[in-house]
């Protein structure tokens, strides 16, 4: 486990979800990808450059379970160039939650 930053995306498939991250600082910092592609920390611009993965999980009800989101957010001179869906809806393996057997 260990430190980790969130993301909340205001644009492309993460929009509103927020994610988890360990590609920044993983000082459980807030981090927003906002609509005109900044990553921004409070009021402050940030200017990553690269690749940076964020995922999340929901609990859905109909399965009985958790599905994984996975995604990956590319960025160059500060600027957001795309955000691409890795893992969308994947069930987690139930023997996640209730150990190894």
């Amino acid at each position: 486990m260990g430190l980790y930053d969130t993301i909340t995306c205001e644009q492309g498939p993460a929009i509103g979800m927020e994610c988890q991250t360990k590609g920044l600082r993983n000082l459980m910092e807030h981090y927003v990808i906002t609509k005109d592609g900044r990553l921004m920390q409070e009021n402050k611009e940030i200017r990553f450059n690269g690749k940076l993965r964020f995922y999340t999980s929901r609990h859905d009800p109909k399965a009985n379970g958790r599905l994984w989101f996975e995604y990956e957010a590319n960025f160059k001179y500060g600027k957001l160039k795309s955000i691409i869906t890795i893992t969308e809806g994947e069930m987690l393996s139930n023997n996640i939650n209730k150990g190894k057997k």
